[in-house]
């Protein structure tokens, strides 16, 4: 029993465990090489400081992820290093830190063989490991051979498999950031024109055209080869992504057409009842939808008729149109129990600036009310009230607006504010 304490007890002592995470080895520099040699593994070495902000945000939220454990210590010796104490500054004279946390992956022979400096994703930070381990090649190593002149339609693919990931070493919303997509955006077309309809019909490249032609693309070349090789995609990809595939691409196309007033959307709707993909991209869905899932038992054609139709009318200005769309909409959410509050109050939100029609407004205010009635909150209340002031009844309008304002009388929210601005105006 003694024996097996002291066993126990070196244990505690050599290793250190974040949670689920990742194991550390905690003993010389020399003592964790010789084990990852021993081992056959590469060190991983996690170089940090007491006031590096990243470091602490690996160490608190990468580090402790079970998938970023599992990884790691299946195929690492996990060891860190104080860049600025004991065995750090001396360490750090013999392999390179660009900045901290610097993470460096060292042979058994103490060649270090990948070098890699800042905070990351887990996502990325798995990355990172694979490509330490040869498994995976570097983004910038790819980026070297495009920008040496490689137009290779397998070097596109792989760069724009990795871009997302990528890309997360940018600021969001960053000039960079921006300035990468667009790259890649561009690179992206030249990838899909450079390749034939049949070389397209593969897992990875149905991935690919899941990324970067998300969207309103009914029309475009490969998009249709998608719709029109419904089987065979389904074939070489999950069904599930397929048919999300076709039903968000169709109805993306409706809603993009008919808000600029195209009728044009209504060739979209109509194929939700003659298109084969689409039929079967909504069979699917329905048949694996969750049970209490009430919006999935609505006829998908009449959905998508009503929600072009909200779109549309409003784009041309027909104001009693866009009020028989709107109720004859919710009567289709209310035949299965799918309406919300929101459904009732946000066909007037979105016209309330636009239009004047008086007789069109009364008939929104009835169903506002519904909506007023089921939950009152700010927005609600914000818009609601907006419309009763429009209408004339401002004593109602006042009521409705402070209420609204009572729920949150500091807030600074955009539709608190709102509700200030309608209260002035009254």
């Amino acid at each position: 029993m003694k024996k097996v304490l002291i066993a126990l007890g070196l244990t505690l002592v050599s290793c250190a465990v974040f949670a689920e995470g990742m194991t550390f080895f905690y003993g010389s520099f020399d003592e964790a090489l010789a084990k990852a040699k021993a081992e056959q593994k590469l060190l991983f070495v996690d170089v940090y400081t007491d006031w590096c902000g990243p470091c602490k945000m690996m160490a608190n939220n990468v580090f402790p992820s079970k998938g970023v454990g599992d990884f790691y210590n299946q195929n690492f010796i996990n060891y860190k290093v104080d860049a600025e104490k004991e065995q750090g500054p001396e360490l750090i004279e013999r392999y390179p830190a660009e900045g901290y946390p610097t993470y460096w992956f060292i042979n058994g022979n103490g060649k270090l063989v990948k070098s890699k400096a800042g905070a990351m994703s887990a996502q990325l930070f798995i990355e990172l490991g694979r490509e330490a381990l040869g498994q995976s090649i570097s983004y910038e190593d790819l980026q070297a051979r495009y920008d040496n002149g490689e137009r290779s339609a397998e070097l596109m693919q792989k760069m724009l498999l990795k871009a997302p990931l990528y890309s997360q070493k940018f600021e969001r919303g960053s000039e960079a950031q921006t300035s990468f997509w667009d790259g890649i955006s561009e690179m992206s077309q030249k990838y899909f024109e450079s390749r034939s309809l049949d070389e397209l019909i593969n897992a990875t490249d149905f991935s690919l055209i899941k990324t970067y032609l998300d969207g309103p693309n009914r029309g475009q070349r490969v998009p249709e080869l998608v719709f029109s090789h419904y089987d065979q995609f389904a074939n070489v990809a999950p069904e599930a992504e397929l048919s999300s595939y076709i039903l968000r691409t169709n109805n993306l196309t409706i809603h993009k057409l008919a808000r600029k007033g195209d009728e044009g959307y209504l060739k979209y709707v109509e194929e939700i009842r003659t298109n084969n993909a689409i039929k079967k991209a909504s069979a699917y869905s329905k048949e694996h939808a969750e049970k209490d899932d009430k919006f999935s038992q609505l006829d998908s054609y009449e959905v998508m008729r009503l929600a072009g139709g909200l779109g549309y009318y409003p784009a041309k200005g027909d104001w009693k149109q866009y009020a028989n769309f709107s109720e004859e909409y919710l009567a289709l959410q209310q035949s299965v129990g799918a309406e919300t509050a929101f459904d009732y109050i946000h066909p007037v939100a979105s016209i309330l600036d636009s239009c004047e029609d008086m007789e069109v407004l009364r008939r929104f205010e009835v169903m506002a009310r519904q909506g007023y009635e089921m939950d009152k909150q700010v927005y609600i209340l914000a818009i609601y009230g907006k419309l009763l002031a429009k209408l004339g009844e401002k004593e109602k309008a006042k009521a409705v607006l402070e209420e609204g304002l009572a729920l949150n009388p500091e807030g600074e929210g955009s539709f608190i504010k709102q509700i200030k601005e309608s209260l002035k105006a009254l």
